[in-house]
């Protein structure tokens, strides 16, 4: 007598149950793709005004990875001890914060960034 696994009879046994399983199986990847896109995209837009600033470090407090949804307040007796660091040409404190613009009946949150433009070369 031939055995056959388990796993193999049921999943012949009845086509149509098959199909749907694949396409479950298909839907899912599907899914994780478009997820993928999504937050893709919004990290990218999040991070445009770091990937468009002239700075190349930003200062924050130890433990923040990045300017989404953090706060990192570093006191401006803190910005000489950058700008003394060798190879700093300038240091210049920016405020971050997030807010909400509304035209008419939309809302957009928006994050806005802001520094002293009179502050030692600030950013372009």
């Amino acid at each position: 007598m031939r055995q056959v696994p388990l796993g193999r009879r049921n999943l012949f046994s009845e086509r149509r149950r098959a199909f749907l399983g694949i396409a479950g199986v298909a839907v899912a990847f599907l899914l994780i793709i478009a997820l993928d896109g999504i937050v893709n995209g919004a990290t990218r837009q999040l991070t445009s005004y770091i990937d468009t600033s002239p700075a190349t470090v930003f200062v924050a407090q130890r433990g923040v990875t990045n300017m989404h949804m953090a706060s990192s307040p570093v006191p401006l007796s803190d910005l000489e001890a950058v700008r003394s660091v060798p190879g700093v040409d300038s240091a210049a404190p920016i405020l971050y914060a997030p807010d909400t613009l509304s035209s008419g009946q939309q809302r957009q949150l928006s994050y806005v960034v802001g520094y002293d433009r009179g502050a030692q070369r600030g950013p372009e």
